[in-house]
């Protein structure tokens, strides 16, 4: 009769003993990559421009909390080497390749669900990777953005490398409570792109471009 006792008292100390062991943070990555493109006709200059915008954007899903404090959150997303390509024509139809004397280029990117865009600074200094910039605004309590400012010389084609560049966005993260309820909701976090480029022929005749590309977007189901 004690024995059986013991075995009872036991089997309920072990249930109880795994039912408020925390959930597992179990980790699942997500990733996209993009072409996203883009073209222009400058009139000033009778030039087409083919832009083209690629790399790969990430975001991870994993649980914290246990219990009925369970939450499943899904975020962070970062953005890998993203590579920004022109190319110039002298028809409208883009089949014959045509230079311009020379070009500044910039690219910027930024957390889509902010409702705004960041300023278009000129006196942004050319670098060779992303670089960071952070300000507060009202709907985003941290604003991060994404930039790369490069200026070429004459040629007819360009390619603008951030190679081997990561940003992270460690605020953009999105909960449902309840790991099973968390799975079975779809979860979206986005990036907005855009960019600003500046074209000359000879030394008089100049035109720009201030455009977004399509938002860069990874979910945690199709």
């Amino acid at each position: 009769m004690l024995r059986r006792v013991f075995v009872v008292l036991f089997t309920v100390l072990l249930s109880s003993t795994l039912l408020s062991r925390p959930a597992e943070a179990k980790e699942t990555n997500y990733s996209w990559s993009y072409v996203q493109p883009y073209t222009w006709h400058a009139k000033d200059l009778d030039r087409w421009f083919k832009l083209e915008l690629t790399g790969k954007i990430t975001a991870r899903a994993w649980t914290t909390g246990s219990g009925k404090t369970t939450s499943f959150r899904f975020g962070q997303p970062k953005l890998h080497s993203p590579v920004l390509k022109v190319k110039v024509y002298s028809d409208k139809k883009m089949t014959k390749p045509a230079k311009v004397s020379k070009l500044a280029l910039r690219q910027f990117h930024y957390d889509s669900s902010c409702k705004t865009s960041p300023s278009f600074s000129a006196s942004l200094s050319t670098s060779k990777a992303l670089s960071i910039g952070v300000s507060a605004t009202r709907t985003c309590s941290e604003f991060t953005t994404a930039f790369m400012s490069s200026n070429f010389g004459k040629a007819a084609s360009y390619k603008q490398s951030a190679s081997g560049s990561v940003v992270e966005w460690k605020n953009l993260v999105k909960s449902a409570p309840g790991v099973s309820g968390g799975n079975k909701k779809k979860m979206t976090v986005c990036l907005s792109p855009e960019f600003k480029m500046v074209a000359y022929r000879g030394t008089n005749r100049s035109d720009q471009v201030t455009a977004p590309f399509p938002k860069l977007c990874v979910s945690n189901r199709a």
